[in-house]
């Protein structure tokens, strides 16, 4: 898993979106599965959600748990 920075364009409506911070990781997305849990494969600690890919390809993308934890100030158990 590599963290990278990921810029989305729809120049038909004028906007331009760069997520900073989030993880590429080479796992098969399909469509609906924005918002799942993304676990590690060793363990099957919580490493965060997912939030886009490419229908039947690498890579995928996911932000990280420990953003969403440090924001609103919760604990994973």
């Amino acid at each position: 898993m590599v963290a990278v920075s990921l810029k989305k364009k729809w120049p038909s409506q004028g906007i331009s979106v760069t997520l900073t911070g989030i993880v590429k990781m080479t796992c098969n997305s399909q469509s609906g599965d924005s918002g799942c849990i993304v676990y590690t494969p060793d363990d099957m600690n919580i490493a965060g959600t997912l939030i886009g890919g490419v229908t039947n390809s690498n890579p995928s993308y996911f932000m990280p748990a420990s953003r969403t934890v440090e924001k609103y100030g919760l604990e994973l158990y």
